[in-house]
């Protein structure tokens, strides 16, 4: 099978909002390469399940990483690098459900392609969202999803919005798109 992965950072105020989109193939390769062999429609995975493992593996791959000095907090997370603290961190992570939501595209696969396509090469806010500024403070356009996707307008220090832009730049070598299996580039 093939998988193609985008990597989201944000809300629609600039807020972190991490997570993934994938897009999975409805089959794969046979072994011999012979022929494709199609899925039935409940192929994938338990959800359940699949939001369980995603969690253990998530939070072992953090710790390591934690263990080995790869992560670093700034700020308010500072105090994460006292090892009860960020014992503590994992733990809550660990305590609760995480949702890992698989279903078929509702409009089918065009629009799929369509959404994911509009954030695989743009950046955290787009230009006509931006309203007004005042070299203190910066306004801005965005959908309130709780209210109905209504349009609203936000009002932030420049340092603020500076700060939440900067959630959204990807490090050094990090991709925000990724193709797995069939759709690899070693295939």
């Amino acid at each position: 099978m093939g998988i193609t992965a985008v990597w989201h950072t944000r809300s629609q105020t600039l807020l972190d909002h991490y997570h993934l989109h994938c897009i999975v193939t409805g089959g794969g390769v046979a072994q011999d390469r012979s022929q494709w062999k199609a899925t039935g429609p409940h192929y994938l995975f338990p959800v359940r399940a699949l939001s369980r493992m995603f969690r253990g593996k998530y939070l072992d791959g953090l710790q390591q990483l934690w263990a080995q000095g790869k992560l670093e907090f700034h700020g308010q997370l500072a105090v994460l690098t006292a090892p009860g603290k960020f014992a503590a961190l994992v733990r809550k992570a660990a305590g609760s459900e995480w949702v890992v939501n698989v279903k078929r595209p509702f409009a089918g696969p065009r629009q799929v392609l369509a959404y994911l396509s509009r954030y695989t090469h743009r950046v955290a806010l787009s230009p006509r969202r931006l309203l007004a500024t005042t070299g203190e403070r910066v306004t801005f356009a965005y959908k309130d999803y709780a209210d109905g996707a209504r349009t609203k307008t936000m009002t932030l220090s420049t340092t603020e919005f500076v700060r939440r832009f900067c959630l959204h730049v990807l490090p050094e070598r990090f991709v925000k798109i990724r193709h797995y299996g069939l759709l690899g580039n070693r295939q």
